[in-house]
């Protein structure tokens, strides 16, 4: 009988610690700001008449047109857009830009994601 009790109690105090575990991980709660994150490039020369953003793991083509600014030759490569199917993860992502029908800028970005924004592991800033 003095056997079991021991054996009893390491069991309810292993589940006891497990329980206290799970709620842990249940009460992490992550905030994140309102800030919209993109990551920019900016490319010399005259404007790109076309740009997109290839992620290479998928081919999934991603084009942000209406985050273009010409004028100061800046192209968004990724933004918070694009957060949610990147969450937790990194990859590989290609620029790509043309003028006409020439491909002039083909760049590749290592990019990842965290429960709230997009950020950049390595590529150049400007081209």
């Amino acid at each position: 009988m003095k056997a079991r009790k021991p054996a009893v109690l390491i069991v309810l105090l292993f589940f006891a610690g497990l329980n206290a575990c799970q709620n842990d991980l249940d009460s992490k709660q992550v905030y994140c700001t309102d800030i919209f994150i993109g990551i920019r490039i900016k490319v010399s020369g005259g404007p790109l008449t076309d740009h997109y953003t290839v992620r290479m793991s998928s081919s999934d083509t991603i084009r942000r047109p209406e985050s273009t600014d010409p004028q100061t030759q800046w192209y968004t490569v990724l933004d918070d857009n694009y957060q949610r199917k990147l969450a937790n993860q990194e990859d590989v992502f290609r620029f790509i830009g043309k003028r006409g029908d020439v491909i002039v800028v083909e760049e590749d970005y290592v990019i990842g994601a965290d429960e709230c924004h997009v950020y950049k592991v390595s590529g150049k800033d400007e081209i």
